[in-house]
């Protein structure tokens, strides 16, 4: 048997499948968890504007509360928004 034989089997074949298929789903993993950290930062950061935006205006801390909670439904993250996966910190 050669080195070939012993690396690729008999049919002469190196396509691993199994681990291409591996890497695509932990990588569209870590697509929706950027995705999902995209939209919860937009959510937060909408509730703290809407809440800051009502408190500034002179109304209390539950009116200023419910702002940011109607806000916070309507939040999207900008077209542009990104994440890095490789250093998440950077900017």
């Amino acid at each position: 048997m050669s080195k070939e034989d012993a690396a690729f089997g008999d049919s002469g074949r190196d396509d691993d499948l199994t681990g291409e298929l591996a890497r695509r789903t932990s990588r569209l993993a870590k697509i929706k968890r950027a995705k999902a950290d995209l939209e919860e930062e937009a959510r937060r950061r909408a509730h703290d504007q809407a809440a800051e935006k009502a408190r500034s205006a002179g109304k209390d801390e539950e009116a200023a509360a419910r702002a940011g909670s109607k806000a916070e439904v309507e939040a999207r993250p900008e077209d542009k928004a990104q994440r890095n996966f490789t250093d998440p910190d950077s900017r």
